[in-house]
């Protein structure tokens, strides 16, 4: 059972991700955007501090290099500008649309994953996602 457990993981936080996609879009008109993206990252800064203190003794903020905290910066960055898009677009878009273009993330991961950090892209690994890929707009289009 413990091999499959990180997939359980996976498999679990797909699902709360896209209901987020609709709880942001139900709360989205009732908030001006950067006001919603502050705080609930500062809900979710909060809550990972916390989890860190508690689950992550032995790595104290003090070891972090420069170049930690520049990626973490550019991570940070990328993060804000990704969100600040989701949310300009669910508000005016569909969620299903928003859904159908997040059909191109498999293929920019693998695309990136392979350039970027050299893993191996195998057959079985595009079928699966194709399977995927065509089940989702199978339902979206429907």
């Amino acid at each position: 059972m413990a091999t499959y457990l990180p997939y359980l993981y996976l498999f679990i936080a797909v699902v709360v991700y896209a209901s987020l996609d609709v709880y942001a879009k139900k709360v989205v008109p009732d908030f001006p955007v950067f006001l919603f993206m502050a705080l609930t990252t500062l809900i979710l800064s909060i809550g990972a501090f916390v989890f860190h203190f508690i689950l992550e003794k032995n790595t104290p903020l003090t070891n972090l290099s420069p170049s930690h905290w520049l990626a973490l910066a550019g991570f940070g960055l990328l993060n804000l500008l990704g969100f600040w898009l989701y949310m300009k677009g669910i508000s005016d878009a569909p969620i299903t649309t928003y859904k159908l273009l997040g059909l191109l993330s498999p293929i920019i991961v693998g695309v990136l994953g392979y350039y970027v950090l050299s893993e191996d892209i195998n057959w079985s690994n595009i079928l699966i996602g194709l399977c995927f890929i065509s089940v989702g707009l199978y339902f979206s289009l429907r």
